[in-house]
């Protein structure tokens, strides 16, 4: 079943909320954790980022908790990514750090290149243009390792 979002952004934190509840009923932690994120997606697209926050970092303590450390980096990157729209310049450094460090463990590359470009964009707008300059050369590196540049 396709759904979309466009126009409609209350649909789907109803139908994040639906999932959520019944990953809850089931007691099932796979369940809930894929209900967190489709929940912490929906409020992120609608606007809402302080629960958006909220459900994401939930997730990932429900991934850390199932010992599922794909999910958990990507979820160190989602919560990085909302902490930088909410303007939580701090959070998203440390989010993305604790993810680049994730990353490198499991040669996620794609997450690791996003976790460093939320770097980046965290230590460029908290103003500390040579740490950025520094997170962007090493991203650059890991792109050159894998074949992107």
């Amino acid at each position: 079943m396709q759904c979309s979002l466009s126009g409609e952004p209350e649909l789907g934190t109803d139908y994040a909320a639906q999932a959520r509840a019944l990953g809850d009923l089931l007691d099932d932690p796979t369940l809930r954790l894929e209900a967190l994120m489709a929940a912490a997606a929906a409020h992120l697209v609608s606007g809402e980022l302080d629960h958006a926050a909220q459900l994401a970092t939930e997730a990932l303590a429900q991934a850390e908790e199932l010992g599922d450390r794909n999910r958990a980096t990507e979820l160190r990157n989602n919560v990085s990514y909302i902490a930088l729209l909410r303007e939580d310049y701090e959070s998203a450094r440390v989010a993305a750090e604790a993810g680049i460090t994730e990353a490198r463990h499991g040669a996620n590359y794609a997450i690791l290149a996003a976790l460093y470009h939320n770097l980046f964009l965290a230590t460029f707008k908290d103003g500390a243009l040579l740490d950025a300059m520094c997170g962007l050369l090493s991203n650059l590196d890991v792109d050159r390792a894998i074949g992107g540049l």
